[in-house]
């Protein structure tokens, strides 16, 4: 009797938190990144573009890359996992990819027929000769490479930072208090939209720009957001959630509302793939019947609401994509995407590392300390500096030779810099190396933290900092923004109390 407790405790010590993955799974995708992101645009350029310059190094420098991006699959351990932080971010970069441009998946077809990118160009390298863009590319993949060695850095140091063990109470009333919060988050969407008159007009207006129609209106769009934390954190507690029609439709009202405000993708998508993290999580197994209604949600999602919020550009949004489910308009906008990604590969980021320090300096943490100061309304400080992406658009694209930055902040929309383009520009390669040490230090302290509060409290906390949590200032700024709603929400359901205070 009493061995039986031991061996089902050592059972359990060996499973991963993380949802275990089998052997066959990481092979599974080491071939796909290593094909997909490697091999595939190295055959395309031999089959159709052989006098391409510099085509071996840039070939060697992505395989190198995309080799140091698998490590983790190859050399795994038993406390790895799907959603380990070591493995979940190369998952979560693909998905968010091929979610955008699914006709990226047809790469290995198409390649035998066209090549996958037409010429060696850049909209944010004018001037750049074909060879001057071929060793940028170059440039930019060995940058991205260090990044990721100083990562690993990070997370094998062997610094252990401490954890704690976080006291969860049981919640109390969690469906009528998601409702009152969410009910709250619509009163103040609806409000806010009636102010700017109207949702047809507030929600034309995004179509010049998110920055410019709702810009200085962020603490809106945070009480907003209050009601998708607030459905997300219901589901995490209780398990029967997913069977409840109110939840649905509470979830829904939350959604629809965060996207007509921001006009967002992601702040749909997201948290949909949310629910099925923390599925996964507290049935230790992957979901794929669910993960495949997801997914194919997610395509249409992206592509249709891409495509809806494009239309506002004419001052007529074309309602019918959604309604009427348009999956081929859907499809067609995610193809155009992909002709524009194929215009600028590397996008923003490529940009920077071409033209940062030569011709345009560097932002010495301008950007960072505008995302650190998110909390000051920029009707108050009317230059608090802007995302990295403001300044990619304004001084990158469109410029050529020397450029002198501004002291006021960019009034234009933003071009995705990526993490490492935000890090690189504003502290050069010294920055790269620091930051991404650091995030893998973190990474490190993420995992024992769910390792030591593998629970409803623990999964749900764990899930917003790993998927919130990033080097680039956008990132920053958004997850101080949804921990402090999280922890709102759970101070409101009870989970989480302030401690006592208690006097001699």
């Amino acid at each position: 009797m009493t061995g039986a407790p031991a061996q089902q405790t050592s059972r359990v010590r060996q499973s991963s938190p993380f949802v275990a993955m089998t052997s066959g799974q990481r092979v599974a995708v080491v071939i796909f990144v290593l094909v997909y992101n490697a091999l595939v645009p190295g055959f395309s350029e031999v089959l159709h573009q052989p006098s391409l310059p510099l085509s071996v190094l840039r070939f060697g420098a992505e395989l190198v890359y995309q080799g140091l991006l698998v490590l983790p699959f190859v050399y795994y351990k038993p406390s790895f996992g799907w959603l380990h932080p070591l493995i979940f971010t190369v998952l979560w970069s693909l998905a968010q990819t091929y979610v955008g441009e699914p006709e990226a998946l047809l790469a290995p077809v198409r390649v035998l027929f066209t090549p996958l990118h037409p010429e060696l160009s850049h909209r944010g390298l004018v001037g750049f000769t074909e060879p001057a863009v071929a060793w940028t590319l170059v440039k930019a993949k060995g940058i991205q490479s260090l990044a990721l060695v100083a990562y690993y850095a990070g997370f094998f140091s062997g610094l252990r930072p401490s954890v704690l063990r976080l006291p969860f109470h049981e919640p109390r009333q969690v469906p009528l208090r998601t409702i009152l919060l969410v009910g709250g988050a619509f009163a103040t969407f609806l409000i806010a939209v009636q102010l700017r008159g109207g949702i047809v007009e507030h929600f034309i207006s995004l179509g010049q720009g998110r920055q410019r129609a709702i810009g200085g209106l962020g603490h809106i769009g945070v009480l907003i957001r209050l009601g998708v934390i607030a459905s997300v954190v219901w589901y995490a507690f209780d398990p029967k959630a997913g069977t409840n029609p109110l939840y649905w439709g509470t979830l829904a009202v939350s959604l629809v509302s965060m996207f007509l405000w921001s006009g967002s993708r992601s702040d749909v998508i997201f948290p949909l793939a949310f629910l099925l993290i923390l599925w996964a999580l507290r049935h230790k197994t992957i979901p794929w019947g669910r993960g495949a209604i997801v997914g194919t949600t997610a395509l249409v999602l992206f592509g249709g609401l891409g495509a809806l919020r494009a239309s506002t550009m004419t001052g007529e949004p074309a309602w019918e994509i959604v309604t009427d489910l348009q999956i081929s308009r859907s499809l067609e906008f995610a193809d155009e995407q992909l002709e524009r990604r194929q215009q600028n590969p590397g996008g923003g980021y490529t940009a920077i590392v071409g033209r940062v320090p030569k011709d345009v300096d560097l932002l010495y943490g301008r950007t960072y300390v505008g995302a650190l100061l998110f909390f000051i309304p920029r009707a108050l400080w009317t230059e608090k500096p802007r995302g990295t992406g403001s300044y990619v658009n304004k001084y990158l694209y469109g410029t050529t030779g020397p450029v002198e930055l501004g002291d006021s902040p960019p009034e234009v929309g933003g071009i995705p810099s990526g993490p490492v383009g935000a890090a690189y520009w504003n502290f050069y390669i010294p920055g790269v190396v620091l930051f991404f040490a650091l995030y893998g230090i973190f990474h490190r302290w993420l995992a024992r933290l769910y390792e030591t509060n593998e629970n409803a409290l623990g999964a749900v906390i764990f899930l917003y900092l790993l998927v919130g949590v990033g080097v680039s200032p956008n990132a920053l700024v958004s997850i101080f923004q949804d921990i402090v709603l999280l922890l709102a929400v759970l101070l409101f359901f009870g989970a989480l109390r302030f401690p006592k205070i208690t006097r001699n």
